[in-house]
């Protein structure tokens, strides 16, 4: 019998090995950047798995092409989307025969480890609504929206800068010209949506005013067959159409975030570093009189931006040394806020300079 398990699993893991590395190269071959070789692509994919080595997408197959692919598809059919390109999507071609060494190490590895990780997946549907009241989360990971959220009322705050849309053409509505302008609301974004991605301040049990969300999300999953279920929750926004046709087919698509805090620091200093070199410039052709070089400056887009940078980068500072204050306090839950609102005003600075969606 025991001579009868170890073929069997020697045969999963040579197969499953064999099928993802396969098709890991001929990803490969649709997901080089400009100027990229087929092994710098192959390296980077693989440098991506392996940054969160505890989530196990080295076993999976990088699956975005195929997922960037389906947005511009759907661009083309005339309808909006907006992926995020940091994120990366994988497809575990093991499947369930991959469970008892992802249950081990999701539950002992790694800043998201714990033991109810595994029995969220695999639990029953009694058992997993306690689960979801213990974590706040359903089995995917996703909160659940609180009452001012689900509504829209939510206020985060105004942003302090324009994100220009990079579609926008003269001759288009001025009101398509940008994706959000200085002084619009941050809330919003989870209008009449029952889960949500949460921030990563955002842990333990479910809050009350989370409840409703958490009863209606609960009741949809529970008494609708799963393509309908999946459905609904993709036309309420919860989720992309990509994720509901692939969970309707039984594939479910995990997906990293491949920008950490330290990268989003480093990208941050070499767009602050270029502001400053571009004020500089500007200030020396002002000071010599140079009035040709000094309005081809200021009219120029990179002007505007390094201004609000400067700007934005005095809000920064302040940020961090409440973090570093929290921090020699000894109280992590305030510095672990602080961190995440550096990260969100940092990474919303590296969009605006890279006129990404």
């Amino acid at each position: 019998e025991s001579a009868l398990y170890r073929r069997f699993w020697t045969r999963v893991a040579i197969r499953g090995a064999v099928a993802t590395t396969m098709m890991n190269l001929m990803m490969t071959l649709f997901n080089q950047k400009d100027n990229e070789t087929y092994w710098d692509a192959l390296t980077r994919m693989y440098k991506e798995m392996f940054k969160y080595p505890e989530r196990l997408n080295w076993l999976s197959t990088d699956i975005t092409p195929v997922y960037r692919g389906w947005d511009k598809l759907l661009q083309k059919l005339g309808f909006d989307t907006k992926p995020n390109q940091d994120e990366r999507r994988y497809l575990n071609l093991f499947r369930h025969f991959l469970d008892p060494a992802k249950w081990v190490i999701q539950s002992t590895i790694g800043k998201e480890a714990s033991p109810l990780i595994p029995l969220g997946h695999k639990a029953s549907v009694i058992s997993r609504i306690f689960l979801d009241i213990a974590t706040g989360s359903n089995w995917i990971g996703k909160r659940y929206s609180t009452w001012d959220e689900f509504w829209g009322n939510d206020d985060k705050g105004r942003y302090s800068t324009n994100k220009p849309n990079p579609k926008w053409k003269p001759g288009d509505p001025l009101s398509e010209k940008y994706i959000y302008k200085a002084g619009d609301p941050k809330g919003g974004k989870y209008k009449h949506q029952l889960t949500k991605w949460g921030s990563p301040t955002e842990r333990g049990w479910l809050p009350w005013r989370a409840v409703p969300s958490f009863i209606a999300a609960t009741a949809r999953d529970v008494l609708l067959p799963i393509p309908i279920s999946n459905m609904v929750s993709t036309l309420m926004g919860e989720q992309e159409s990509f994720d509901m046709f692939t969970r309707g087919v039984g594939f479910y698509m995990h997906r990293t975030n491949v920008s950490d805090f330290r990268d989003i620091q480093k990208e941050y200093a070499n767009h602050y570093k270029d502001a400053e070199i571009y004020i500089r410039m500007v200030n020396t052709a002002r000071k010599d009189g140079d009035r040709d070089t000094y309005y081809k400056l200021v009219k120029d887009k990179q002007y505007i931006e390094s201004r609000a940078l400067l700007r934005a980068n005095s809000y920064i500072k302040d940020l961090k040394e409440r973090y570093n204050e929290a921090l020699n306090r000894g109280d992590t839950k305030i510095a672990d806020k602080y961190k995440a609102t550096i990260n969100e005003k940092m990474q919303q600075i590296i969009k605006n300079n890279n006129n990404e969606d």
